[in-house]
């Protein structure tokens, strides 16, 4: 799943470039869902695109410490513990739990 600020393909497109080191289509990326403002915390529009590989990215290491793979409840669980993450990820996560991809 990929979780970006800007609604812009093009912009997700050059988003999955820069931090996954992945080259892709705009056409092998589905629009999930666009998400309005949410008072001052977020407020700007959002939308979440769903990209399928069985590729491991090269991620970029300046902007991730690791990764692994997990199914919505249980980040969704490990954000409820205070797992370090942006208040919008919550927002996308429970989401997903409501909305099954």
């Amino acid at each position: 799943m990929l979780h970006l600020v800007n609604p812009n393909l093009g912009a997700a497109i050059r988003e999955v470039k820069e931090e996954l080191k992945l080259q892709i289509e705009p056409k092998s990326l589905r629009m999930l869902h666009k998400f309005p403002p949410i008072g001052d915390e977020l407020a700007y529009f959002r939308t979440v695109y769903i990209y399928e590989s069985n590729e491991i990215p090269n991620y970029s290491r300046n902007d991730f410490s690791g990764f692994e793979w997990l199914a919505p409840n249980e980040l969704y669980e490990r954000l409820k513990n205070n797992e370090p993450a942006k208040r919008s990820l919550t927002e996308t996560v429970k989401f997903l739990i409501k909305n099954p991809v």
